[in-house]
């Protein structure tokens, strides 16, 4: 008996299905028919009159006489005085002075030596611990250097910039001075500046208190 009721439902699903399809498609054939009926006709181009050549009057042409009238020739006799060419001097022509561009005022080189103590005295580490974080500093700006050549050598500030403002806050974080400084002047040119020359010499900066880096704390 089940398989009764269970053979009647596959039917009637079959048969709705074949009923969904067929109302589909009279639908489609319905819609194609209203759009050629929409279309407009086509207007046919009139047809141009053709007018017989029977009917179209002679034209008779006449020869036109022109009288050409050669005026008599007039012989002018005058004396022709030549006037004295007048000598221009020569004016120096004054050679261009190149004008001097303003010059670029490049970041000093005078920043304080790092400090770490900041470190020791606010995450309340031992002053071993706190070179040891120093160490990693090191490691971290090493990493990011030729990232900062390349933004450097395609005038990319937006890259340096954002460079820039990961490491300083992980030098800020341990100390004061020296590549912190550096850090935090090359940032703020990053920000607004525009002139690679100055963005060289906080690259030249950096990598110099960095070796100074290197040596306080013997890495």
């Amino acid at each position: 008996m089940m398989w009764t009721v269970v053979v009647l439902i596959v039917l009637v699903l079959a048969g709705f299905i074949v009923f969904l399809l067929r109302s589909q498609d009279r639908n489609k054939k319905n819609l194609e028919r209203l759009g050629e009926e929409a279309k407009p006709p086509v207007e046919k181009p009139a047809e141009q009159e053709t007018v017989p050549k029977e009917s179209l009057p002679e034209v008779k042409t006449e020869a036109i006489v022109k009288e050409t009238v050669e005026p008599a020739p007039v012989s002018v006799t005058e004396d022709i005085v030549e006037a004295p060419v007048e000598t221009v001097p020569e004016i120096d022509k004054e050679e261009p002075v190149p004008q001097e561009e303003p010059s670029v005022e490049l970041p000093s080189r005078d920043y304080p030596k790092y400090d770490n103590a900041r470190a020791v005295e606010q995450f309340g580490l031992s002053q071993e611990e706190a070179d040891i974080f120093i160490v990693e500093l090191i490691e971290q700006i090493e990493n990011e250097i030729p990232g900062l050549e390349t933004a450097i050598t395609n005038s990319d500030f937006s890259a340096m910039e954002e460079i820039i403002h990961m490491i300083k806050g992980s030098a800020s974080s341990l100390g004061t001075g020296g590549v912190t400084d550096v850090l935090e002047d090359f940032n703020n040119y990053c920000k607004e500046g525009n002139n690679i020359e100055v963005a060289t010499a906080h690259m030249d900066n950096l990598k110099h208190y960095l070796n100074d880096l290197k040596l306080q704390f013997g890495s």
